[in-house]
Formats: C-alpha cells, sequence, structure tokens
C-alpha cells in the first residue's frame, strides 16, 4: 500500500477520533470503520450484520487495514473505484487533483448525480473525511496560485482618491481587484463592471441631480456612460475604457462568458483608471 495511503489515514485516525468517540470495526462481518460515541460501543448495531460486536481500531491498524472505499461508503462503485485508484497510485498526481475538484464542484453548483449521491451521503455521515479531502484540495491549489497571487499584487498602484467615495463603490472595487489577485477571472469581470456602475450612478446624480434617460435598446451603464461624457466627468479615453468594461461586464454576466487572465487584467486596469479619474475631482 502507499506511503501517501498510510500518512492521510494516521491524520484522518486522530481527526476522526474526536472525544468521546471511538474507531471501530464489526467483529462478525467485518463492516467500518465506523464513528461511535463511546456510551454506545456496547449496544450500537452494525448497519451489515445487525450485530453489536465492535473492535476498536488503533492508530496503525486504521492506517494500513483501511481502504478509501470501504470508509468512504461511496454509493457509486464507479467512483469509488476511480478515487481508491488514484489515491493507491499518486495522491498527488493532478488526476486525484481533478477527482477533488469534482468533489467541490458538486457543492459550488450543479453536479453529477454519482458526485451528489456520494456528497449527500458522507456529508451526513462521515463529514470530517469530506472536510479532510476539500482541506487537502484547497491546500494543493492555494500552493500553487500563492506565487501568481503575489505577482499580480505587485502589478497593482496605489489609489488615493481626492474626493470621497460613494458608498458601496469601493467594495466592489477591492472585491473586483481580489478577485482577479485569486484568479476568478469572470467574478473580477463582473464585479468591476458592478464598481464602475455605481460609481457613475453616484457621480451623474452629484452632477446632475438625476439619472439619465435611456434611448431606446440602450441599458442603463451605456446611458450612465454616455451622460457622464456629456457632464464632462470623463473624456473619450476614459469613456472608452469604461465601454471596454460595460462591454466584457455583459458578456460574463448576460451571456456566461469566460474570461482569460490578460482580459480580467485589463478590465480591472480599466475600472480602476476611470475610478480613480472620477474620486481624483474635487
Amino acid at each position: 500500500m502507499a506511503r501517501a495511503h498510510e500518512d492521510i489515514f494516521r491524520k484522518l485516525w486522530h481527526r476522526e477520533k474526536g472525544q468521546g468517540r471511538v474507531l471501530c470495526k464489526c467483529r462478525k462481518c467485518g463492516y467500518g470503520p465506523i464513528n461511535i460515541a463511546e456510551p454506545y460501543v456496547t449496544s450500537e448495531p452494525c448497519d451489515e450484520c445487525g450485530k453489536a460486536d465492535w473492535r476498536e481500531l488503533t492508530e496503525e491498524e486504521f492506517a494500513s487495514e483501511t481502504d478509501l472505499s470501504d470508509y468512504l461508503k461511496l454509493q457509486s462503485d464507479y467512483l469509488a473505484a476511480e478515487l481508491e485508484n488514484l489515491y493507491e497510485g499518486d495522491s498527488r498526481s493532478s488526476e486525484w487533483t481533478k477527482v477533488l475538484r469534482k468533489l467541490v464542484k458538486g457543492l459550488e453548483g450543479f453536479g453529477d448525480g454519482q458526485t451528489a449521491d456520494w456528497l449527500k451521503f458522507n456529508l451526513e455521515k462521515r463529514p470530517k473525511i469530506v472536510e479532510y479531502l476539500i482541506d487537502d484540495l484547497y491546500t494543493r491549489e492555494f500552493l500553487k496560485k500563492a506565487r501568481k497571487m503575489v505577482d499580480r499584487t505587485m502589478k497593482l498602484a496605489a489609489m488615493t482618491p481626492k474626493a470621497t467615495l460613494d458608498q458601496g463603490v469601493d467594495l466592489y472595487l477591492r472585491e473586483a481587484t481580489r478577485s482577479w489577485i485569486a484568479g476568478h477571472y469572470e467574478a473580477s469581470v463582473a464585479l468591476s463592471r458592478s464598481a464602475l456602475e455605481l460609481a457613475l450612478k453616484h457621480r451623474v446624480m452629484e452632477k446632475a441631480g438625476s439619472l439619465p434617460k435611456r434611448d431606446k435598446d440602450e441599458g442603463e451603464l451605456q446611458a450612465l456612460i454616455r451622460c457622464a461624457r456629456l457632464l464632462g466627468l470623463i473624456d473619450d479615453a476614459y469613456r472608452d475604457l469604461a465601454e471596454e468594461v460595460r462591454q466584457d461586464g455583459n458578456k460574463v454576466v448576460h451571456k456566461g462568458s469566460q474570461v482569460n487572465e490578460d482580459r480580467a487584467q485589463h478590465i480591472v486596469e480599466c475600472t480602476r483608471g476611470v475610478l480613480g479619474h472620477l474620486y481624483s475631482q474635487l
């Protein structure tokens, strides 16, 4: 059995064996491991054979005897085999990471039925191992991304407004920038659009006393950009930057388009440029 397999199960033994709980296997049929509260070890019936005859697993037994598919109690034979084979082969392989990512995607949004069944069962019965797997994935992904996150952050320029920032603008701008730094490019573009729209809305209202009337087939942000140019809040160059943010933001928000790193960086820079100009005026 692979050394990585033993290491992960030694860690799991300590995480699962919480205060007042015992990790056991059924002496009659071999079912387990199962986490049982100490007062119920002698009375808890086995899910497989119905007997209440448990033996406690030591850390060494847990690490050497436990099969991944047995412990996880996967609902799908296919997914069980896939996880076990990948882990036995190389727990740090890209394929293993893909499987872990598949589990997380099943929680983030819509997923396939097999993964959904697995998650439903294990989140209820054995949440600790789900927690460990997700922790494993996030740790690996963060370590891979950390260097790039630093590099992206170093590309930013400090911004100091002369005018008081309107409520919500700085929040959206920070979230857009953080999303780009973290590699969430679509979110970054969508939030950039929101920051721009909110800033223009406040600035136009302050300058004109009301929001602009929209022309036929003209969106709210498009009207705000046009009005801001007419009011002299932005010049042609900043209007063009704002239009790029609007158009790319619309593609993400309304069409679900994907964005690469370079384009997301450009949109963040456009947004920061326009906002920096809007709030440089007293």
